[in-house]
């Protein structure tokens, strides 16, 4: 189902942001941002993995990474495991939580209501998936209704279409990501990174961004595209991000011997100018 064109301000100083289509189809949330001619460039911020509720959680490097999004032409991809969701059975210790389901769903809202225009896209995770296994219940589809967000949600994948600027002929930029929560928790770093290569069979995008693994890497790679126009070839860059964490060492985590990741996200940046993604990967001030 295709909804209404919807305009909304992406935030002081931000421009008017239009999100021209809206729709479910094989089971796949697409959507379709025109950001406008005069935009030069923006920056998507991927945030995934804050848990909260669970003991884990770094609330003060989530606030303070948010102020990020206060900047111009910069947007939020939420890409699941906002809550952590500890139900008996799973791997979290719902003794050991700090909050309830309902008081981590009402955090939440609180937390991003103030950011709600400028967040593009809300997918599900893992977490929020074991209450929906146990009674039925969508947390993160509840979490996107509360902000006014329902036609961003996705509870599989997304596929995120950016138009913006224009060259000198008057042809628009458009870039195509592809976002999902991920899947895959390997002991060694490049056992996680692995799961993320694993998207280049499954989907065409300039773009990959995964979460899950909590932690934060860019990989880039160049895909031999055979034009029947000109019957030449042509080199597309594709990357692959891996979003990162806001957590800190949860008890389950120690004892099953995985690895600890900083808190903090990426930043990806487009181009309005000419065809061009930039990848960031910004880390907090840490105390020796």
């Amino acid at each position: 189902m295709v909804c209404n064109v919807k305009k909304k301000q992406a935030g002081i100083g931000s421009r008017i942001v239009k999100l021209v289509v809206s729709r479910v189809q094989d089971n796949h949330r697409i959507l379709c941002y025109d950001f406008g001619e005069e935009t030069q460039s923006l920056s998507l911020v991927p945030i995934s993995d804050l848990h909260v509720g669970g003991e884990e959680f770094d609330e003060k490097a989530l606030v303070e990474f948010l102020q990020t999004a206060e900047r111009e032409n910069y947007y939020l991809i939420l890409n699941g495991d906002l809550f952590d969701c500890a139900i008996c059975g799973s791997r979290g210790n719902v003794y050991e939580a700090t909050m309830s389901p309902q008081e981590a769903l009402d955090y939440c809202v609180n937390l991003f209501y103030p950011y709600r225009d400028r967040i593009l896209c809300i997918n599900t995770g893992n977490h929020s998936q074991r209450i929906n296994r146990a009674v039925g219940i969508d947390v993160d589809k509840s979490f996107s209704t509360l902000l006014g967000l329902k036609d961003v949600y996705s509870d599989t994948a997304t596929f995120l279409h950016l138009q913006l600027g224009k060259d000198r002929h008057g042809r628009r930029f458009n870039y195509v990501f592809y976002i999902t929560h991920g899947w895959g928790n390997g002991r060694t770093i490049g056992g996680r990174i692995s799961a993320g290569s694993q998207l280049l069979m499954y989907a065409n995008a300039n773009c990959y961004i995964l979460s899950h693994t909590h932690i934060k890497n860019v990989n880039s790679t160049v895909f031999n595209e055979y034009d029947i126009r000109t019957k030449r070839l042509y080199k597309k860059n594709q990357f692959i991000v891996h979003s990162g964490c806001f957590t800190k060492s949860a008890r389950y985590s120690i004892r099953s011997g995985l690895r600890s990741s900083s808190s903090g996200a990426p930043v990806i940046s487009v181009s309005g100018k000419r065809r061009m993604i930039k990848v960031f990967m910004e880390a907090f001030e840490e105390e020796i």
